[in-house]
């Protein structure tokens, strides 16, 4: 006679439910700390184009204050790259426009200038200079662009879909 146990299996049973159990917590962990570390780059690159921007616009203030702000004359720009050279092109209606700039007045603007950073940062700073609608003196607009990645050999920005970037705009009036 054969007799069969309704028991057999059990311990088997319990593992698998166990080892289901903790396989689960860990998948929840391991996907919360992947979206922390998504989350945690993402604020450094951040923070890394907010120092950027604000470099720009540090290096762009020390120019204009500096008495080397020039739309008539190329002026040198130094930061550290070296001095470029920047010249001023009379701007059309379309460009600077909600700018606060009178009509009646030209207003010149600068190119893009590139400031790549000692940390692998850039930014691209330009001045817009021309009479205020608002006070009908002498407005100038500083536009500071801060990338979290860029060099000289790449370009400001680096061309890389990771890249942050943050701005600034600076207006004298």
């Amino acid at each position: 006679m054969i007799i069969f146990s309704t028991k057999k299996g059990y311990t088997l049973l319990f593992a698998v439910i166990l080892a289901s159990i903790v396989l689960s917590i860990a998948a929840f962990i391991l996907s919360i700390s992947r979206k922390q570390i998504i989350l945690t780059a993402a604020s450094r690159d951040s923070t890394i184009a907010i120092y950027a921007v604000d470099s720009g616009l540090q290096c762009a203030m020390e120019n204009y204050t500096g008495s080397l702000f020039s739309t008539t004359t190329p002026f040198t720009f130094s930061c550290y790259t070296g001095n470029t050279s920047v010249s001023f092109t009379d701007l059309e209606a379309e460009q600077i426009v909600g700018m606060g700039f009178s009509n009646n007045h030209a207003v010149y603007g600068s190119q893009a200038i590139p400031v790549y950073l000692p940390n692998g940062s850039c930014a691209k700073v330009s001045f817009t200079s021309g009479v205020s609608t608002y006070s009908g003196r002498m407005r100038v607009v500083i536009d500071s662009l801060g990338y979290s990645l860029g060099d000289s050999t790449s370009g400001c920005p680096k061309n890389n879909p990771k890249t942050v970037e943050r701005a600034v705009r600076l207006v004298y009036d």
